[in-house]
Formats: structure tokens, C-alpha cells, sequence
């Protein structure tokens, strides 16, 4: 029964403690014009080459003056205050996203100026984070974000694939590829030939990355290529996934995690498994967003099917590897630079006044604005200096509730079915330049605790706050060891009687009974 008893504890542990519960650090190795949307006022008004990404952002404005922008942002981030706030609020995981050129570059992360290169003191940044993190018992997940050709074609790959630019317009989600496999056909969809030197590289980046940081105390695993897209081939895939894997199990250790994505397409992992004779820690990355489903005409229909979430079948555990509160595309540049996916957004969107938009220098950028560049979609500042922001809750759904009530509400239903569902959930993301809850986890911590951007506190004043369940812990294993040790005192009383019964038997066995009515003897 004490075996017993450890054993249920230890159950506990896992469930109420070994969570991941992270915060992704997007936008900032990896830039996405979203998120820093005042990296990009810069290029309003272009029309020749476009800042959209990061590749083009270190095209555009060369080595020198892309390092020294990218320098000043990647100090200011994300600090160490970020950090505590971040483990004050029961964040015990940072996924980090990466870019490819940070290690071997390539076009123009490889040109120099000066001796400068764009990318230049990106790794210095992250074993900055490797320290703070490590300091305040904070884990980090790196995940390869992007690679050469793009994997998918998103801005958040590093390029945006592909783009015609015609005039003070431009075209790319009609015409969207991924180009780090080679030549994509838009008609067939399919690849006919693979170019072997951009995935020969990819496979050598991923070697670099594990054998740097196998031994960093604060790493907790590798997650090998974020949201490769849905036209990937099936066996190629998992053919890398199994080759990065090899590496992975030959330069760490068991208490580290690898983690593939499942491309938009979680049928294909049902009965997957890779070769792994050292038992590994496997988990499968899944993207939760309800900003891209239909419309919920109904708050209650919107928290029912967030909590009602399962985890798709397949050998190995999942892991929600981003999700936010957002039910819209309203975010200005969320999906591209000026652009915006056919028929998105589906309904009106909030506007604020645009990040930094009372700095002079970021004003006159603003101002361009109304000279382009124009994708095919909707997502723009305004001439009085607006951005769109995701839409309230509140005044979606017309309730009565405050917005933080429904925030948390939301929060509360999205992340329980996560837990208990998947091995854990890592909100993407950390922090937007725009503020909004909704993707912005720092953010939502002052909403619920009644801070307003007017008056912004990165702390939790609330040392049990309703997201956080493990101060219940010490409860919890008092209550197992009461009931652990009432159950070894009910198994002894039982062991006892047991014992008793056998004596008694065994004693009155040969000892005759007189019947006193019957004066005859009984044997027993």
C-alpha cells in the first residue's frame, strides 16, 4: 500500500505539475511584422523591393543598418523583468523560434558590410536567455522556425513565398509556395524535383543547434521545423523527421524532448513512430487558433467548443505548441505585411491608435501608408493613424460580463481542455507591440488583474491566481497520505481478522465440541 501510495503521488505530480505551461518569444529572432509592427512602418510607401519578412528585411537595408535595428530590438524584447513576470505567473517554459541564417547564412543574412553581417550577435541574444531562464527554473523549447526557401510560405518562415510585385500593389496568397524542397508546381501541387542543397542544410542547421546546446541546463528539447505546410510530401516528412531524430538521440539525453509538427494534417501521425531504441520523450506539435475558424455567434458556443477540445489519435502524446484568445484576423498584418488572406476578416475590427505612432519618425512612416504597398487583402493603418486591432469579446457578443471576465473565462476553457488533454500548452504570444490580449500573454495577466494600457504593471499581485492550480499540491499530498495510511490500517484490520479466523480454526480444528442437547460429541 506505501508503494501504492507513492505511486498515486507521483501520479498527481505529473498531472498538477509536469504541464508545460509556455509562452512562445515570437518576433524577436525570428521578426514578424505583426507582432513589431513599427519594425515595418519603414517600408510603407515602397513600391520597388518591400520589407515584409526577415529575409527582405536585411535586403532591403543591408547588413549595417538591418544589424543595427535588429540589435536594439533584440535588447529591448524581452528582459529579465519580462522573465520574472513571466515565472511569477506560472510560466515554466519559453519557446523560442529560430531562423536557419543564424547559423549557417545564406543570400542576404550572409553578405557583409563593414564586417557586419545582419544576423550578427542573434546567438549571443539567445544564450543571454539561456542564462535568465536558467536563473529564474524557466525551460526553453527551440524551434526551427524558419529555413532556407521557406517551408511553408508564411512571413513567419523568414520569407514570404512568393511575391509579384506590380506597381504600389502585390500579389502572394494566390500565388503562395514553399520552396525548401525545390520547384513547386501551383497546378499539380506537388514537387517533381528536390532540391538537395536547401534541405542538406536545413539537416546540417539542426546538427549545429543540437550538439551547441545539448548540455545547456535550461533546454528542454528541439522541436525540428515549425507548421511545414500541407502540400509537404507524407514520406519525405517523416523521413526528415526520422533523420533529425538520429542526431537528436545521438547527442542528448532522455530528459530532453523532440518534437515534430504535424504539417495541418494530424491523419497522417495516427500510427507513426520513429525508430527510437533509447526510449526518447516524443511529443507531436499541434496549432490551436480559433482566429482563423468561422464566425461563433455565441459566447457559450465559443467557450463550449474550446473546452470540449481532444487530442488527435497517435502513438505519441501531443503538445499545443500555440494557441491564443483571438476569434478574428482583425490583428493588423497578422497574415502579411499590408496583406491579408482572401475574404479575411469576416467581420468589422476593432482600431487603436497605431504603436508608436506619437514618436515623429514612426508618424511620417505611418503617413505613407496611403501609398502602399497593397497586397490583395485588407490590413492597413488608417490616415488618422489607426491599426486594427483583434475585436473585444464584449462587444462581439453584446454580454453583460467585463471584458476580463470573458477573457478569463475563455483562457480558462481553452487551456484546462490543453492540459488535460495534450502534455501541455504555450501561448503564442509573449508580447505584441500592439497590446492586445488576445495574442499577448503579458497583456492578458494586466487585463485580469485590472490593469489598463494606461497604467501597465508586468506583475501578478495575486500569488494564487485562478490559473494556477498548484498551490492546491500540498493539499492534495496531505490528502493522499491520510488516505494512503487509512487504507494500510483498514488492509492491516483486514490482514488481522483474517489472521484470527485462521488461528481459530486452526486451534478448534481437533478440539471436540459437546453438544449439550445431544450429548454427543461434534468434530469440527
Amino acid at each position: 500500500m506505501f508503494f501504492r501510495t507513492i505511486y498515486f503521488l507521483h501520479v498527481l505530480k505529473v498531472i498538477f505539475c509536469d504541464k508545460i505551461n509556455g509562452v512562445n518569444i515570437g518576433g524577436w529572432l525570428v521578426l514578424e511584422p505583426w507582432i513589431t509592427p513599427s519594425l515595418f512602418y519603414q517600408f510603407l510607401g515602397t513600391t520597388d523591393k518591400i520589407g515584409m519578412d526577415m529575409y527582405s528585411f536585411c535586403d532591403v537595408l543591408g547588413p549595417k543598418e538591418a544589424n543595427k535595428q535588429l540589435r536594439e530590438h533584440w535588447i529591448t524584447w524581452i528582459n529579465e523583468t519580462d522573465i520574472i513576470t513571466l515565472k511569477n505567473n506560472n510560466i515554466n517554459l519559453l519557446r523560442v523560434p529560430l531562423g536557419d541564417w543564424m547559423y549557417l547564412p545564406y543570400g542576404p543574412f550572409a553578405v557583409e558590410e563593414n564586417g557586419i553581417k545582419c544576423a550578427d550577435g542573434s546567438l549571443e541574444m539567445l544564450d543571454k536567455l539561456f542564462e535568465i531562464s536558467e536563473k529564474h527554473d524557466i525551460k526553453i523549447l527551440l524551434d526551427l522556425h524558419g529555413v532556407m526557401g521557406s517551408q511553408n510560405g508564411f512571413d513567419n518562415s523568414g520569407k514570404s513565398m512568393n511575391i509579384e510585385i506590380n506597381g504600389n500593389q502585390f500579389k502572394h496568397w494566390e500565388i503562395r509556395s514553399a520552396e525548401w524542397l525545390g520547384e513547386f508546381d501551383q497546378i499539380t501541387k506537388q514537387y517533381y524535383i528536390y532540391d538537395n542543397y536547401s534541405i542538406k542544410h536545413s539537416i546540417d542547421v539542426l546538427e549545429i543547434i543540437i550538439k551547441k546546446y545539448a548540455k545547456y541546463p535550461s533546454l528542454y528539447g528541439i522541436a525540428v521545423l515549425n507548421e511545414p505546410w500541407e502540400h509537404t510530401p507524407e514520406t519525405f516528412l517523416k523521413s526528415f523527421y526520422q533523420t533529425i531524430f538520429n542526431i537528436f538521440s545521438q547527442y542528448m539525453d532522455n530528459t530532453k524532448v523532440y518534437i515534430i509538427h504535424d504539417s495541418f494534417r494530424t491523419w497522417l501521425w495516427k500510427d507513426f513512430e520513429l525508430i527510437n531504441p533509447k526510449n526518447m520523450t516524443i511529443y507531436i506539435d499541434t496549432h490551436q487558433y480559433t482566429a482563423w475558424n468561422d464566425r461563433y455567434y455565441s459566447f457559450y458556443t465559443l467557450i463550449d467548443s474550446s473546452s470540449k477540445w481532444q487530442s488527435p489519435k497517435a502513438k505519441y502524446q501531443y503538445i499545443v505548441g500555440e494557441w491564443s484568445l483571438a476569434i478574428d484576423n482583425c490583428q493588423m498584418w497578422l497574415n502579411g505585411f499590408m496583406d491579408n488572406i482572401p475574404n479575411y476578416p469576416l467581420f468589422y475590427c476593432s482600431y487603436q491608435l497605431c504603436p508608436r505612432h506619437n514618436e515623429q519618425k514612426y508618424k511620417e512612416y505611418l503617413l505613407n501608408a496611403i501609398n502602399g504597398p497593397f497586397g490583395t487583402g485588407d490590413s492597413f493603418p488608417t490616415n488618422d493613424l489607426q491599426c486594427p486591432v483583434s475585436i473585444s469579446l464584449k462587444d462581439y457578443f453584446h454580454v453583460n460580463d467585463d471584458e476580463s471576465v470573458m477573457a478569463k473565462k475563455l483562457f480558462n476553457a481553452k487551456s484546462t481542455a490543453f492540459f488535460r488533454e495534450s502534455a501541455g500548452a504555450i501561448f503564442w504570444n509573449f508580447k505584441t507591440e500592439t497590446r492586445s490580449y488576445q495574442w499577448d500573454f503579458l497583456s492578458y495577466i494586466n487585463l485580469i488583474n485590472g490593469y489598463t494600457k494606461e497604467n501597465v504593471i508586468y506583475k501578478s499581485d495575486n500569488q494564487y491566481s485562478n490559473e494556477d492550480n498548484t498551490y492546491l499540491l500540498p493539499f492534495l499530498i496531505i490528502f493522499c497520505i491520510l488516505f494512503g495510511c487509512c487504507c494500510s490500517c483498514l488492509l492491516y484490520i483486514k490482514l488481522m481478522k483474517n489472521y484470527k479466523r485462521r488461528y481459530y480454526y486452526r486451534v478448534i480444528e481437533k478440539t471436540p465440541i459437546l453438544d449439550n442437547n445431544n450429548a454427543h460429541v461434534i468434530n469440527i
